[in-house]
């Protein structure tokens, strides 16, 4: 009704961003900047839009201009931070030290400043002041939400305690035939987005991203069933008829994102709960789950202000604590799912040899190997989670071995770790 509203491009924008076509959303935030005349969130929507498409100059320069326009803002510092390195003598670091300095700032533009700081003093080498910033950071995100630690591990143990050998065995085959989902699994920032990239690269492919279906369809199954039992305990009174309907839906729910890919990706991180029950209810899909060093893995953690609440991300010994709970879940998974369900790839394999790895991945999918997947940085598609710039770039290697830059700091991360804890620097 009125294509000249600034606003409504606005709008216009992040829908089509939230369906993943991110060259349409482009064009409306590209419409909403010459309408709003110097307003910030066409700039703000067009930079998301640009890093999404892979397009990160262009990104970069959307969120200069939105700085530019209120430099006062720390999250838009932070965002500009996704998509640029900090180098020396960049202004852009005194404003954001003098923001960190200001009392009054809100709490959620401290936060945005403090991970802001962390990010710019890392590019800078200066890990000690990097890691303070991330300390500071964490400690006030961690006092905004609320996180139940003791009930989010029981869950996960609850879970193991309930997919028992038994009942694996007898609910075996009951699942839905299709063989198009895909899912890979893995802690927050453990590579899921590098070996989704690797598979989308391939033409018969398709990345859908970070997926909620499974949850949704899981839920209305729950819902169907009266709503008194949640998973896992609604396993065990499950018919075949039940997992056949879980697992329909949810390959119909990822094939309508792309109806001619022979395999869809879903790379939901925390989709690792889900494994027993994906499997029975898609015995012909296939699961990757990614593996990285733990420390590594919660360091990165630590250093990301997540889209989404992680919230046992933001304190050094829930996270630890958190990582030893998926660790000893996805022990469990392999020792009851059959041979060939479940590959592991581990980051630093892929790192070392990508071709090799790469070629691993697509055969356990079903799929003739298609050299476009060594080119994965290449490749044209929207990516919206945390790690959407680092795969627009070819494998390097200087993310392993991160958590040795801060290993004085980190004593309560690789205690909590146990015997999970990497050997070295924390030994002495």
């Amino acid at each position: 009704l009125r294509p000249d509203l600034a606003d409504e491009a606005v709008k216009r924008g992040k829908a089509l961003l939230a369906l993943n076509r991110s060259r349409e959303a482009v064009t409306e935030f590209e419409k909403a900047v010459t309408l709003g005349r110097g307003a910030i969130d066409p700039y703000i929507g067009l930079g998301e839009a640009l890093n999404a498409a892979g397009r990160l100059d262009d990104a970069r320069r959307a969120y200069q201009a939105a700085v530019a326009l209120a430099p006062g803002r720390a999250d838009l510092h932070h965002l500009l931070l996704g998509v640029k390195r900090m180098v020396p003598g960049d202004p852009q670091l005194a404003s954001l030290e003098a923001l960190a300095r200001d009392q009054a700032l809100p709490v959620a533009d401290q936060i945005s400043a403090q991970f802001a700081l962390g990010k710019a003093y890392a590019d800078l080498g200066e890990d000690e002041k990097s890691f303070s910033s991330l300390l500071r950071a964490n400690a006030l995100m961690r006092k905004r939400l609320r996180y139940d630690e003791a009930s989010t591990l029981r869950r996960l143990e609850r879970i193991a305690e309930v997919f028992t050998p038994a009942l694996m065995r007898r609910m075996q085959g009951a699942g839905d035939p299709s063989a198009v989902p895909v899912l890979v699994v893995g802690m927050p920032r453990s590579g899921t987005s590098l070996i989704e990239q690797i598979l989308a690269s391939h033409p018969k492919v398709f990345g859908a991203g970070e997926r909620k279906d499974l949850n949704t369809v899981l839920g209305q199954l729950a819902v169907a069933k009266g709503g008194r039992v949640p998973y896992p305990e609604l396993m065990p009174g499950l018919s075949a008829a039940d997992l056949r309907q879980v697992g329909r839906r949810y390959a119909e729910s990822l094939s309508a994102a792309k109806p001619e890919a022979r395999r869809v990706v879903d790379k939901m991180p925390g989709n690792f709960g889900y494994v027993g029950l994906a499997h029975l209810a898609l015995p012909n899909a296939r699961i990757v789950h990614a593996r990285r060093d733990p420390a590594d893995t919660c360091v990165s953690c630590f250093a990301t202000l997540f889209a989404e609440n992680q919230p046992f991300c933001y304190d050094l010994a829930e996270l630890g604590r958190y990582w030893v709970a998926y660790a000893a879940l996805m022990a469990h998974w392999r020792s009851v799912l059959p041979e060939g369900v479940l590959l592991e790839v581990e980051y630093e394999a892929v790192v070392e040899d990508l071709e090799g790895q790469a070629r691993r991945i697509v055969a356990h999918c079903g799929l003739e190997w298609d050299a476009a997947c060594l080119d994965f940085h290449r490749t044209g598609r929207t990516v919206r989670t945390a790690s959407a710039t680092q795969v627009r770039q070819p494998i390097y290697r200087s993310s392993i071995g991160r958590w040795r830059r801060h290993a004085a700091q980190l004593e309560t991360l690789l205690d909590a770790l146990g015997p999970f804890a990497p050997r070295g620097e924390h030994n002495t």
